[in-house]
């Protein structure tokens, strides 16, 4: 009997032993964080405090400060930093018995300016069809892989550097978003841009027909582009008495010499310009270039009184219209 009690004895002395041995409750409940990750500024921020834990456990913030914005609720930390810092603050978890386990942490709050990867471009230049279009996209940071998410105009690339170049090939007005990955763990951001692609003005064209001493002359110069196209003589020597209308492209007037006439003409958009060359033909009179240079004497005599006719219906229509070339 003696030696049943001491062996009862021994049995309950190693018991308890083991068990002031063996962690509190709470260490067996709750396995805390060895750390909390950082936050940014105007970024939701949630976090728990614990690897595992127990739903019996208690919790009990006993000092300090959480970032402003975040709050604790059963061992969770979230909401949105609204400021920058560092900020620490100690947290206990116990449950029933009295056994408990406080353990200290601290959370860095970081501007977002640099904090987070931005696109730091605003807006993108429009460009021209058939001219050649490149521009550059900038971030935060110089370490990022650029990819495009949607279409951009026909004929243009982004590189992984961030160029967007080529030669466009359609016109229009194109919307995309590209992405900036970080390679330095700082993420990804994406952005929305458009371009407009319009179609450089061109001259089309191609000659000018022949005009007649003392005889109206009336051509109107065409020429495809984004409106308004504006034009211009730009190498002068165009027929004495012509005029190019501005807004219109019409070249008119009464011409005064005989001969043959080259001259640059220069049409032009908000986009550019482009210039041609052209000549015309003023002959001696009109009646001439119909008879195809008949030289009987009636003919002379039926032009000499044609061009009376013509030379006194000029005079006339310039007194009435000054102003209209």
């Amino acid at each position: 009997m003696k030696i049943l009690k001491k062996k009862f004895c021994l049995i309950i002395l190693l018991f308890l032993a083991a068990w002031a041995a063996l962690p509190g409750v709470a260490d067996a409940a709750v396995n805390f964080k060895e750390a909390l990750k950082d936050g940014n500024v105007g970024v939701s921020y949630e976090e728990n405090l614990f690897e595992t834990y127990d739903d019996s456990i208690t919790w009990t913030f006993i000092d300090g400060n959480l970032p402003t914005g975040l709050e604790h609720v059963n061992g969770v930390i979230y909401g949105t930093p609204t400021l920058a810092g560092t900020f620490s603050f100690t947290i206990t978890a116990s449950v029933s018995g009295g056994n408990e386990v406080t353990r200290g942490f601290s959370i860095t709050i970081e501007h977002e300016t640099s904090a987070l990867l931005r696109i730091t471009t605003s807006t993108l230049s429009n460009g021209r069809k058939g001219v050649y279009y490149s521009q550059s996209l900038t971030a935060t940071e110089t370490t990022v892989e650029w990819t495009i998410v949607g279409r951009l105009p026909d004929g243009l690339t982004l590189s992984k550097n961030g160029v967007i170049s080529g030669m466009p090939g359609s016109t229009g007005t194109f919307g995309f978003t590209v992405k900036a990955l970080s390679t330095t763990g700082k993420g990804e951001v994406t952005k929305w841009f458009s371009i407009s692609i319009a179609q450089a003005v061109q001259i089309t064209t191609d000659s000018l027909e022949d005009g007649y001493l003392d005889w109206y002359y009336s051509e109107r110069l065409s020429a495809v582009g984004a409106e308004p196209i504006y034009w211009a003589i730009v190498r002068r020597n165009e027929p004495s008495g012509l005029e190019v209308g501005r807004n219109s492209g019409t070249i008119s007037g009464w011409p005064t010499r005989v001969g043959r006439f080259r001259f640059i003409v220069r049409a032009s958009n908000a986009y550019g310009s482009d210039e041609k060359d052209f000549e015309i033909y003023i002959w001696d009179s009109l009646l001439m270039a119909l008879l195809g240079g008949c030289n009987t004497g009636a003919g002379y005599a039926a032009a000499a009184a044609l061009l009376i006719g013509i030379r006194g219906a000029r005079g006339y229509w310039k007194r009435k219209n000054r102003k209209k070339f």
